[in-house]
């Protein structure tokens, strides 16, 4: 049975000055490997604030379609988020950059999930990451270069927050990833502290301690680098401070064959490693 709207909101945080960072993660996962990547967030910096859309089709053969658009404010409402060129809603994500656009509905099959909230606190200061859909149903269409391709396939949610000083972040290193296939879901966390590490594991609407990734094989690395040559953390001449207070982390994201319960499937995964 499809979880009600109101089992997928979208989150709020207020966030504290001097540093906050607020973003939402949507993929969907493609019956032929592909995936499409849509980033929605804000990052607001001693007083000075930016909001950035980024999306991303990857296809099996290892070409790539990328847009990237600044959207201005991004507007909470009655019916979720608006911003320059799109709305974000708990079942529906709406976009337009000048070299990809697009629209995908979602059909959330579970509630929101966590492993818990804040992940990290330093006094009034946190981590927030909550997954708003562990997995859906989706369909929709993208459009590029006189270009359009139907999507249907399985998707996700997640809400990161942040306002911990970055050179106060306590994040050694980061395990996540997601996983569908056939009647089956997982998403899994793994996140090495200074002083502990966080585990947890969704698996068909449950949350247990323990990271327990399914078999994964015929890995595909789709992007590699810096976490501050992301366009969201592009903010001018704060960018390369910020990239040397915070430990200069580094992403690496790959799609991997899954299998789960002995249905085949598809995964997305990353590592976060800091220096």
């Amino acid at each position: 049975m499809p979880a009600r709207a109101e089992e997928t909101p979208l989150t709020t945080t207020a966030g504290s000055w001097p540093f906050f960072l607020e973003k939402w993660y949507v993929d969907t996962l493609l019956d032929d490997g592909s995936i499409v990547i849509v980033l929605l967030g804000r990052l607001r910096v001693l007083g000075l604030e930016r909001a950035r859309l980024t999306a991303e089709l990857h296809r099996p053969d290892g070409t790539t379609v990328r847009g990237s658009a600044a959207v201005g404010t991004i507007r909470r409402g009655a019916a979720g988020r608006t911003f320059d060129g799109g709305r974000l809603e708990p079942t529906e994500l709406t976009w337009r950059t000048p070299t990809l656009s697009g629209r995908l509905r979602l059909t959330p099959r579970y509630p929101a999930t966590q492993l818990g909230d804040p992940l990290v606190r330093d006094g009034s200061r946190q981590l927030r990451w909550i997954v708003e859909v562990p997995d859906a149903e989706v369909d929709g269409e993208l459009a590029w270069d006189g270009q359009r391709l139907a999507v249907k396939g399985r998707g996700y949610r997640d809400y990161l927050a942040l306002d911990l000083l970055p050179w106060r972040v306590p994040l050694r290193e980061l395990h996540w990833g997601r996983a569908a296939c056939g009647a089956h879901a997982c998403c899994w966390v793994r996140q090495r502290l200074e002083k502990r590490v966080l585990e947890g594991t969704w698996r068909d609407g449950a949350m247990t301690s323990g990271y327990e990734p399914p078999a994964l094989e015929r890995e595909r690395v789709i992007q590699r680098g810096p976490v501050a040559d992301l366009p969201l953390m592009r903010i001018g001449p704060l960018r390369s401070v910020l990239r040397r207070l915070a430990r200069d982390p580094q992403q690496t994201r790959t799609v991997s064959r899954a299998t789960l319960d002995g249905e085949r499937g598809w995964a997305v995964h990353e590592a976060v490693q800091w220096r």
